[in-house]
């Protein structure tokens, strides 16, 4: 059986980036470039996400996903507060599908272009169990 990746990160996030979820709560999309068509910065910090890459090992035993996600806030510190304790709950993280998360770049600010909303963009590459 191959592994779910978006839904497994979702998951993980849930069950365990307590502080991630204290700002987010419910505001977090899975496959999704931008936030849901009625949510605005001025509901609460959001993020999205989605995969933009995978790899498979040869025995497909292990599933490496990059993934893009944006970190969204009504000003660009809380957009950069929301990306840091998500970042700071990602790294050190395993859980029961998930073998690691890396950073592979990013954490920087940025402006929607057609909203002129708040996020920070930053990539993590997230190592799951195939399983």
């Amino acid at each position: 059986m191959i592994v779910n990746a978006p839904v497994n990160m979702l998951a993980a996030i849930n069950d365990s980036f307590a502080n991630t979820v204290a700002l987010v709560s419910t505001r977090i999309w899975a496959e999704r470039d931008t936030p849901v068509p009625d949510y605005t910065p001025s509901d609460g910090p959001a993020i999205c996400f989605k995969a933009r890459d995978d790899q498979y090992d040869e025995e497909d035993a292990v599933i490496w996903v990059s993934y893009q996600f944006k970190f969204y806030g009504l000003t660009e510190m809380t957009a950069y507060d929301l990306y840091r304790a998500f970042r700071a709950e990602a790294i050190p993280y395993q859980g029961p599908s998930v073998m690691n998360i890396v950073k592979e770049g990013g954490g920087q600010s940025l402006l929607e272009p057609e909203t002129e909303w708040f996020y920070v963009l930053a990539f993590f590459g997230v190592m799951f169990l195939n399983q």
